[in-house]
């Protein structure tokens, strides 16, 4: 790229920190300066997001230098035209110059990339094997950095360099360790120290060419150990050859490891020396060694072979370091075989390196299996030849593998073939989709599907397998499937987690697939299908998914936000059955109006009334009730600019401050009633008690004030005022009113808004630290994903036997806490606060016929357009129903009672319509009970 951190633009929060003031001006950058702390990072952050299509796909990035390959020309042209897309996109401008296109190898990062491998660059290399003896401490340690670069492709390394690197040590102790201080210091070289010198210098000549790994290809791990230092060599071998020994196998070099010991780790004995390499490979080389086939391990130590041999226990006398390390290889597949310590390839292997390739079959170890074991075999595939159709026969192996003799009529089985299921099924099950599990032309796994996938990947087989008289590989008696068969273990895990098996979850799943296959990895391969499963998402899980908390409305000052909600009380000496509930957002100062319906008259007075006493709020907040979003209510908010703010139906908690006054109004009437010995009807006449005992009772969240002295700045009563107030620090009986000097009203004001700012800072702190200690996981959907709506809304149909989660349903709109979200069958919308949705599918989700019928069979009501005819049948009344955006064909006969439970207005209606006495009768028996 052409100067590339000045083509990142400066986001103008971070260009006044990056200013650098001269003697003439101060500058400020507008691009990103090259060189800042945390520059480069940035950089190469923002490089990966534009090329995030592509990374390690066909495009490699470190910071403005941009490597895209290929495996052909054809490939490498498609990879060049999204390359030039996405530079295009981020506006990017690149170098002519420094770019070179269709190039077999090329030089990146100091390095030659090509098909074969990754090399150093020679001019790199031969620019250092000349250098001179070093005069000070800063030129030795310039070349051992210099060379240290090359580590990791040059065999014994470290114990070459080790000489050297304690000479830089004894100088840089005494000089200090910055490069300015060891310029000045100069180095005395003794006639070891040259030889030491010298013979690093011939090393880096011996650098090597490293391959890219192979899954196909057998690894070997070779360790050595000396009393000063230790090495680890890993290489691959594409072609095995049994009648080879490992020194004569064309090797491939992959890595080179070496160290050296402390003068803590030289104390340890010969075997925890030789343990150590290994130990390291299995804890830092987990990328290479983590493989199907495992690897082979070699070291030329006998007694630590019996020691880490997998297939051994570890004996009661390896006591302490190696009893720990042991354990470090247990998570690994390899094969511990022992070398002669002249064989140990260091020096051996560094004159194969590059060979040609010879040609090698593939031999793999076989066992032969028991003559009852052939005869079933041969039984099973003279049944299979047979021309006769008869019922399915499941018999169970000594090996536990299930077959069947014979499938459904109309279903053929490929020849010399046998069909696995499982012994409790009476049947074979045909088809698996993503919703519908059953069709009539799935193509269920057969031993020639098993054996084909076999030879595919016979490479990737364990060590230590054997095969049966057909040829199939088993490992510990079992069918072996490879991991890589991806179409053949979807047909697999399909059969064992859907249709009969009921989607019971992992454990089960395993357990069913191992008692017929051996399969690599399988419970991670099962657990991440179960994630995928989308029948699974309907009914697994909690009702609801904790979030996060969202924003929330807080107020700054007085009469600022205004809650407001209807409280059902019951029956009362009056008419008054509710309570209507008004409380400020900052205070907490609140109006209590006893009323006889939950109306948006009621509403209305009381939204005027609370105006004419202390003005207009500037925002009303309450839940969706048809009583406030009535026409009148909104006609007053318009006269008087009111906002009005709606939360999500069925999430109290987001208008939480009114629903905790309407607990506290219970509470306190309650045990008012109970002290008074009233009757429960009489409730009304102690309302005004209760709304002085919420407006009057210092509060916490205040910083122990009272409402009343929030709202208004007024002194708050105390119950014992009738009796004495307290004057100049002495208690005295109240014989006068006492009245407050003028000079006081403005220090009054100046308080009373300095303990505004004193509330509202004590009540972010206190939401700050609330939402610190909340735990949820974070919406993971945006507008246009599909997700699922929990049952628990009480806007849902809710049975037993329906799922807890019901769509899917298209996101359309997000809103501050919650999202809008669309009925796929009749498009229409519902608002839904986002601890009720679940994830179901990005925007690529196919809505096709099936997804629509799966919608349709969940057992949620759909809007009911009308009801057009009734019938009895046996006794049963039912009812002819339309719904809301199906066709004609799409209406059905649905029980009278049912339809009550969901629609009762509209089957009020068309029950006073129909005039039908018996169906009156019918209806009036249901309405009773």
């Amino acid at each position: 790229m052409t100067n590339g951190f000045t083509q990142l633009p400066l986001h103008p929060d971070s260009q006044e920190v990056m200013s650098f003031v001269t003697d003439d001006a101060v500058f400020t950058p507008t691009r990103v300066p090259q060189g800042a702390t945390d520059s480069a990072l940035h950089f190469q952050n923002q490089m990966q997001v534009v090329f995030r299509k592509m990374l390690y796909k066909n495009l490699l990035v470190w910071i403005d230098d941009l490597l895209v390959y290929a495996r052909s020309p054809v490939e490498f042209i498609a990879a060049l035209r999204q390359f030039f897309e996405c530079v295009q996109g981020a506006r990017l401008k690149l170098s002519v110059l420094k770019s070179c296109l269709f190039q077999t190898a090329t030089k990146w990062c100091g390095k030659i990339f090509s098909g074969e491998g990754i090399a150093h660059d020679p001019a790199r290399v031969s620019g250092l094997q000349p250098l001179p003896l070093p005069v000070t401490a800063a030129d030795l340690q310039q070349f051992l950095c210099a060379a240290g670069w090359l580590r990791d492709s040059i065999m014994d390394y470290s114990r070459v360099m080790q000489p050297l690197h304690i000479l830089l040590e004894a100088a840089l102790q005494q000089v200090g360790r910055t490069k300015r201080l060891a310029a000045g210091f100069t180095l005395s070289w003794n006639d070891d120290d040259k030889a030491a010198f010298t013979t690093a210098r011939n090393l880096l000549a011996t650098t090597q060419l490293l391959h890219f790994p192979d899954d196909s290809a057998s690894l070997c791990v070779f360790s050595d150990a000396s009393e000063r230092g230790w090495g680890l060599l890993v290489s691959q071998i594409r072609e095995w050859n049994d009648a080879l020994p490992v020194v004569e196998q064309q090797h491939e070099l992959l890595l080179c490891k070496s160290g050296v010991f402390s003068d803590t780790e030289q104390r340890w004995s010969i075997i925890e020396k030789e343990a150590f390499p290994i130990i390291f490979a299995a804890r830092n080389l987990g990328y290479l060694l983590v493989r199907r086939g495992g690897f082979r391990l070699y070291c030329d130590h006998k007694n630590l072979v019996f020691v880490f041999a997998p297939d051994k226990e570890v004996k009661r006398h390896v006591r302490g370091k190696l009893q720990r390390w042991a354990l470090s290889l247990t998570g690994l597949a390899f094969q511990v075989e022992h070398i002669d310590g002249t064989d140990n390839l260091w020096a051996d292997l560094l004159s194969r390196w590059g060979l040609p390739v010879e040609e090698a079959g593939v031999s793999m170890q076989c066992k032969f299996i028991t003559r009852s074991r052939a005869r079933e075999l041969a039984e099973a595939a003279d049944a299979e030849e047979s021309d006769s159709v008869v019922e399915p026969e499941v018999r169970v192996d000594q090996d536990h593998t299930h077959r069947v003799d014979q499938v459904h009529r109309g279903h053929e089985v490929p020849e010399h073939s046998e069909v696995l299921v499982d012994p409790n099924h009476t049947e074979p099950v045909d088809q698996v989709l993503r919703l519908h599990m059953i069709s009539d032309d799935f193509e269920f796994p057969s031993l020639g599907s098993i054996r084909a996938a076999q030879e595919e990947h016979a490479s990737s087989a364990p060590l230590e397998v054997g095969r049966d008289d057909s040829g199939l590989v088993l490992v510990n008696d079992r069918l072996w499937v490879p991991a890589a068969a991806t179409e053949l273990l979807q047909r697999i895990f399909v059969i064992s987690h859907c249709g009969l098996q009921g989607h019971r979850g992992l454990e089960p799943m395993v357990s069913t697939i191992e008692s017929v296959f051996s399969i690599s990895g399988l419970s991670a391969l099962c657990r991440r299908f179960l994630s995928c499963c989308l029948l699974c998402k309907h009914v697994k899980g909690g009702n609801i998914i904790t979030r996060p908390w969202g924003p929330t409305y807080d107020a700054t000052e007085p009469n600022e936000l205004l809650h407001w909600d209807f409280l059902f009380m019951g029956e009362s000496a009056g008419a008054s059955k509710y309570v209507l509930v008004l409380k400020d957002g900052l205070s907490h100062n609140c109006e209590l109006i006893a009323c006889d319906s939950a109306s948006s008259i009621v509403a209305a007075t009381a939204l005027v009334d609370w105006w004419k006493r202390f003005g207009a709020p500037s925002v009303l907040i309450s839940d969706q009730g048809s009583h406030f979003k009535n026409a009148v209510v909104q006609q007053v908010c318009k006269k008087l600019q009111l906002r009005q703010e709606l939360v999500v139906a069925y999430s109290p908690w987001i208008n939480g401050t009114v629903e905790r006054v309407n607990r506290d109004i219970l509470q306190v009437m309650r045990v008012l009633l109970m002290e008074l010995k009233l009757d429960t009807h009489e409730w009304v006449y102690l309302l005004p008690l209760v709304q002085g005992n919420l407006n009057h009772t210092p509060v916490a969240s205040l910083g122990n004030r009272s409402p009343v002295e929030t709202f208004t700045g007024l002194r708050r009563p105390s119950p014992f005022e009738p009796v004495i107030i307290e004057m100049n620090g002495k208690p005295v009986v109240l014989t006068e009113d006492i009245a407050l000097p003028g000079d006081r009203m403005e220090r009054l004001r100046s308080d009373l808004m300095a303990m505004h700012r004193e509330v509202a800072d004590l009540r972010e702190k206190r939401r700050l630290q609330n939402m610190q200690l909340s735990k949820g996981s974070p919406c993971n959907f945006a507008v246009g994903d599909f997700v699922l709506w929990s049952r628990i809304d009480q806007r849902l149909t809710v049975d037993k036997l329906l799922a807890r989660w019901v769509g899917p349903f298209e996101v359309v709109e997000t809103r501050p806490h919650s999202f809008v979200i669309r009925h796929l069958v009749t498009d229409q919308t519902f608002d839904v606060h986002c601890s009720r949705l679940k994830f179901y599918s990005d925007s690529a989700l196919n809505v096709d016929e099936e997804m629509l019928a799966h919608i349709g069979n969940q057992g949620m009501l759909l809007g009911v357009e009308a009801i057009k005819h009734h019938r009895n049948e046996h006794g049963d009344w039912q009812l002819f129903v339309s719904w809301v955006g199906l066709q004609d064909e799409e209406d059905s006969w649905e029980s009278l009672r049912s339809m009550n439970a969901q629609v009762p207005a509209t089957v009020a209606q068309y029950i006073l319509a129909a005039e039908d006495p018996a169906l009156s009768a019918a209806y009036k028996a249901i309405a009773q009970h």
